[in-house]
């Protein structure tokens, strides 16, 4: 089957999307906080591609992560088009 550009760019299995936009949608929800991997099994439940998708969201800029003590934490670091995983801010300036 093949696989749509948009995840082909993003390097991300349909599963792995999903996950991206659940992960996306807790952090934009919890902006105020960051969370480790373990932190947001808790939350989203263990899901199969959390880790590959928390990379990809920090690859295209969404969420950052840090490294503090032993522990790796992520937050969300700009709003997001999830449909088209495009920053809001860059969507603004096509607007333009």
């Amino acid at each position: 089957m093949p696989l749509p550009r948009r995840l082909f760019d993003l390097g991300v299995s349909p599963e792995c999307e999903r996950t991206m936009r659940l992960s996306y949608q807790f952090l934009a929800e919890n902006r105020e906080f960051a969370y480790s991997l373990e932190e947001l099994e808790g939350e989203l439940g263990e899901l199969e591609e959390l880790e590959a998708a928390l990379w990809a969201l920090v690859r295209i800029q969404a969420a950052e992560r840090q490294h503090i003590g032993e522990t790796i934490y992520f937050a969300l670091l700009q709003e997001f088009d999830t449909g088209t995983w495009l920053s809001k801010k860059h969507l603004a300036n096509l607007s333009q």
